[in-house]
């Protein structure tokens, strides 16, 4: 029962995810209107903005990947990434582009919240498995009944 759980809180987080990437992110003035950052731009250029918030996407991907080999690595890139992923709502200013421009952050939009809802999602799935990892004898229960 709780395979599927995890299988079906895997695939929910994974379409959370690549829905996210085709949503604004973040808004930078008063009108949501008028957004930056669709998810799919702050997944390629993410990593020249200097912000650790961005890390959380390979600590995710590295997560998924471990999540039916090495249950507990999985669980701690997780975490990881959790962790990172909420620190963008302590954050004030992002760069906005490559010459170094920053704005301030005035709204988070719906693909933050879907990206944030998919590795928490990723985080309940991998510790839903950890009772499989463990190995029990199996029982088998007609025995103690035909006595």
């Amino acid at each position: 029962m709780l395979k599927y759980c995890n299988e079906i809180a895997t695939y929910i987080a994974l379409a959370l995810f690549i829905a996210s990437l085709a949503m604004p992110t973040f808004g930078v003035h008063e009108d949501a209107e008028n957004s930056w950052g669709m998810g799919w731009v702050n997944l390629t250029v993410g990593i020249f903005s200097r912000n650790p918030t961005w890390w959380a996407n390979p600590f995710i991907i590295a997560s998924w990947f471990y999540l039916f080999k090495k249950n507990r690595i999985s669980i701690a890139l997780s975490i990881v990434a959790c962790l990172l992923a909420l620190s963008l709502l302590w954050v004030t200013e992002l760069m906005i582009s490559t010459s170094g421009e920053t704005a301030n952050i005035k709204t988070y939009l719906v693909g933050y919240w879907f990206w944030l809802c998919s590795i928490v999602i990723s985080l309940i799935g991998s510790i839903l498995l950890i009772p499989q990892s463990k190995k029990y004898p199996e029982v088998d229960y007609r025995s103690y009944n035909e006595r």
